[in-house]
């Protein structure tokens, strides 16, 4: 589970269209390549551990709160 400093760190470094991506996985609640690669270069998605679509319930959760 990612700490919400984590998930803000992350956030506060993405473009705008990173950011616009993520929303609109967030609106599906699954995860686009751009948004697993994004979560994984920050640490908060370990690679390979994750072979479904579906979000992170965390990182869900954050990005709801986003719109």
């Amino acid at each position: 589970m990612a700490a919400k400093d984590d998930l803000e760190r992350w956030w506060a470094g993405l473009s705008p269209e990173e950011r616009a991506d993520a929303i609109r996985s967030g609106d599906v609640d699954k995860l686009s390549d751009r948004l697993r690669r994004s979560l994984q270069k920050a640490g908060l998605l370990d690679p390979g551990k994750r072979e479904d679509r579906d979000i992170p319930d965390d990182v869900g959760v954050f990005l709801k709160t986003r719109h």
